[in-house]
This record gives C-alpha cells, structure tokens and sequence, in this order.
C-alpha cells in the first residue's frame, strides 16, 4: 500500500513525491484484542473483511527535491499547507496492489522536515497521519 495523497477530492489532493519514498502503517490494537482468540481480525489485521475498527498511524518519508533552492522551500511550504496546517481530517488517500485506490479519513499529526539539504537540491521530509476508524472507506 502506497500513501499517495491527502485530500478530499483525489484530482485536487496534494500529491506526496515519489522520490526516496518509504511508507509505514501500523494498527493501534487495543490490548482487550491482541489475545483473544476466535475473536473476527484477531490475529490477521487486513486479511479478515470483519476485523474489529480502530486506529492507525500512517506515517510516510520522502525527498523533496528541485532544481533550486527556492523552489525547494516553495515545495516544502505547498506541504505544510496541505498537510499539517489543515486543522481537520481528510481523506488519505492510499494506492493498493491491484492499482485500484482506497481512502481512509486522517488527521496530519506529525510534519518533520530535515534541516540540512542535499548537494542536489533535496530535503528528506517525514509527515504522519491519524486515522481514527483505521480502514473504513474505500473507493
């Protein structure tokens, strides 16, 4: 599963880049489920359609690069604008196997950006998401 945009509408979504990309999620289990057996989701967390909702933390690394270093700083303030600086939830938007695209709605809770750029002009970003119902709306 690919993070790919944040956004209500995916035509209009910021598009995250693609360079240096390293996509993590992980379920916040409650620890009532973690052992409880026969219980739908127990044990497979995406592979039971009935699995139990809760949280899940996305969290996406990537370079934002340019041929300038003025439109490097121009990229990373389109990010923070998209990303953290919108004060509610949207929708996630995450590319799966079969190319098809689900959407999860998240809060941007984490933006880290490096302060040392390339010689290349490049600065490794880190941007993390909330998703409060985990995987319930796909498209």
């Amino acid at each position: 599963m690919i993070i790919a945009r944040f956004g209500d509408d995916y035509d209009t979504a910021y598009a995250f880049p693609r360079a240096g990309e390293v996509d993590t999620w992980r379920v916040e289990r409650p620890a009532s489920y973690a052992r409880v057996s026969g219980l739908p989701g127990a044990f497979d967390y995406f592979g039971d359609f009935y699995s139990p909702l809760t949280a899940m933390t996305f969290r996406k690394s990537f370079l934002v690069s340019s041929a300038t270093y003025a439109a490097v700083q121009t990229a990373i303030d389109a990010l923070k604008t998209a990303t953290i600086d919108y004060a509610y939830e949207s929708k996630l938007w995450l590319l799966n196997r079969g190319g098809n695209y689900s959407a999860v709605w998240a809060k941007c809770i984490s933006l880290k950006i490096s302060d040392q750029a390339g010689q290349i002009y490049f600065i490794r970003a880190e941007v993390e998401f909330l998703a409060r119902e985990g995987m319930t709306h796909f498209v």
